[in-house]
């Protein structure tokens, strides 16, 4: 009888183990994966940073007097 119940702790002892580090190594997926979103949204924001201040730069070229001024004279 004794062995019986030692059996059986075993079994659910063995089914609560295997949920729980099935359960664990899809947090660290999920957790790997939030990374790598995580360093691509960084990544992203210094491309969108880097391409505003080029729309910037363009517009100050474009909306600059003097520079109209040559055009006028170079269309001449």
């Amino acid at each position: 009888m004794q062995s019986a119940h030692i059996l059986a702790f075993l079994i659910i002892l063995t089914i609560f183990g295997s949920m729980a580090l099935r359960d664990y190594f899809k947090y660290r997926s999920r957790a790997e994966r939030d990374r790598e979103d995580l360093n691509e949204a960084d990544d992203l924001n210094a491309r969108i940073d880097l391409l505003e201040e080029r729309v910037r730069t363009l517009e100050k070229i474009v909306t600059d007097p003097r520079d109209d001024l040559s055009r006028k004279i170079n269309s001449l």
